[in-house]
């Protein structure tokens, strides 16, 4: 790793730079060649060790890491405080124990990662770095919310915080019911538990509205397949009609799910098909 130099970082916040003691890089430079990497420094080479798992990167806050080669690198007590990466990644699995412990830099970093994973081709890096950040974004967000140190303090008053929590809430119902648009198998299960479990309880709590051509009680199996009809655009009539309000915007709210649920279905095939 000797092919380096040093540059001024846009980050102001990069108080350790200022503490950095080595010169410009050479190939006679020890801190390089050992694998040790400055502060606030560019690279545009190989990481590719001799043998497998070599390669021990310690440092890296700052530094910008522009088409290099991490093949076989080994991580171990590294840091990558605002680092930035283009045309390149690190392995997850060899990255995830070195992340930032701010939530807000890992946050940054993993986004970065996940893009360039994206455009790398690599989708299920991408996908790992993208859950990654989802959760350091809660995780920042959840800090900001309760306070949790004098920074957050400082910079979160009152308005910021109440945006801070409306964005927790949003990012959890995300999680809760669609799987952040990567799980199918949530959508899945919270659709069955919507059109089996929970409108038919409130067809049944509804009952009175709702009405058969023979005039004859409504059963609860009705109440599961005039359900199942609301939600799954299927060519099947149910034969019950809904003909009070409430049954109506029950109904017309199960119809809009269902809708919705697909048009996510939908995207998770596309985007299977595509990166298959």
């Amino acid at each position: 790793m000797s092919r380096w130099r040093r540059v001024v970082p846009s980050w102001p916040k990069l108080h350790a730079y200022a503490q950095a003691k080595e010169g410009p890089g050479t190939d006679q430079n020890p801190r390089a060649s050992s694998g040790a990497m400055p502060v606030g420094a560019i690279f545009r080479t190989s990481f590719s060790p001799v043998r497998p798992g070599a390669v021990q990167c310690c440092g890296g806050v700052g530094c910008r890491f522009v088409d290099c080669n991490f093949n076989h690198i080994a991580l171990k007590s590294c840091g990558f405080r605002y680092a930035n990466f283009s045309g390149c990644q690190l392995p997850f699995d060899e990255l995830q124990h070195c992340l930032p412990p701010e939530p807000n830099l890992r946050e940054d970093l993993t986004r970065n990662l996940s893009l360039e994973s994206g455009r790398l081709g690599l989708v299920a890096e991408a996908r790992r770095y993208r859950m990654a950040e989802i959760r350091a974004r809660e995780e920042n967000l959840r800090a900001a919310v309760l306070g949790q140190s004098s920074w957050y303090r400082e910079h979160y008053d009152m308005v910021a915080r109440s945006i801070a929590l409306g964005g927790l809430i949003l990012s959890l119902l995300n999680r809760w019911l669609w799987g952040y648009g990567q799980r199918s198998w949530v959508l899945a299960l919270n659709l069955a538990i919507a059109g089996f479990g929970i409108f038919p309880v409130i067809f049944y709590l509804l009952r009175s509205g709702l009405q058969k051509p023979s005039l004859k009680t409504v059963t609860v199996p009705d109440l599961i397949y005039f359900s199942f009809n609301n939600l799954l655009p299927t060519g099947i009539h149910s034969g019950i009609h809904a003909v009070s309000l409430g049954t109506r915007i029950a109904a017309g709210t199960e119809a809009v799910l269902g809708i919705i649920a697909f048009a996510l279905f939908a995207s998770y095939i596309y985007r299977w098909s595509v990166h298959r």
